[in-house]
């Protein structure tokens, strides 16, 4: 089963989660209903019920998403092309990511990135931060990725541009594990620019 998260929170399976909801409903009723006995005993099962669904939930992590400084430093063009060379000679897989200065869900989408199970997803990864808060770089990404929305996340493998993009921030999030299952190499240890 997936895990769930919610408000900050990770269930490890759905049944944990639902059990939450179940005592509210639970609890609701049993408050509502005129038979004593029954009135404490679905309030005992409800007490269980939350018990289950509060000791079952764990705080999310995060970490420190970590952009290669070179190319997050470049225009649209340099950085796409130099980092397609780099992904044919490393042989990983690179994430862009869209951003601007006016843009209200950035924050929102970095914050996503930067969940530890996300993270470890993307240890292999070349990690590019392009921002296109000019209009000219703007346009620039738009012609060489399709970009139509930010914040956007594109990716490439094996010096090749991949033909979609996850664009803004409701994206679900099975999309985006998915492709980062897909691309994910097990990194070298001996690679020195995976730390750059």
């Amino acid at each position: 089963m997936q895990a769930i998260i919610f408000q900050g929170f990770e269930w490890s399976n759905t049944w944990f989660f639902l059990s939450g909801p179940c005592a509210l409903l639970l609890l609701l009723w049993s408050v509502l209903d005129k038979n004593n006995k029954r009135r404490w005993g679905g309030s005992i099962v409800a007490s269980g019920l939350f018990l289950v669904f509060a000791l079952s939930a764990r705080p999310l992590e995060y970490g420190e998403l970590k952009f290669h400084s070179s190319l997050s430093a470049t225009d649209v063009e340099t950085a796409y092309r130099e980092s397609l060379d780099l992904s044919r000679n490393t042989g990983r897989p690179v994430l862009y990511y869209f951003h601007a200065d006016w843009c209200s869900n950035c924050e929102e989408l970095i914050r996503r990135l930067e969940r530890k199970d996300i993270l470890r997803r993307l240890d292999s990864f070349i990690l590019v931060s392009i921002d296109v808060t000019e209009e000219r770089e703007y346009e620039k990404a738009r012609s060489i990725f399709g970009l139509n929305a930010v914040p956007s996340l594109a990716f490439a493998e094996s010096g090749e541009l991949l033909n979609f993009i996850l664009a803004g921030v409701s994206f679900p999030e099975s999309a985006l594990t998915g492709v980062l299952e897909k691309l994910k190499k097990t990194p070298d240890p001996m690679d020195r620019t995976s730390r750059l």
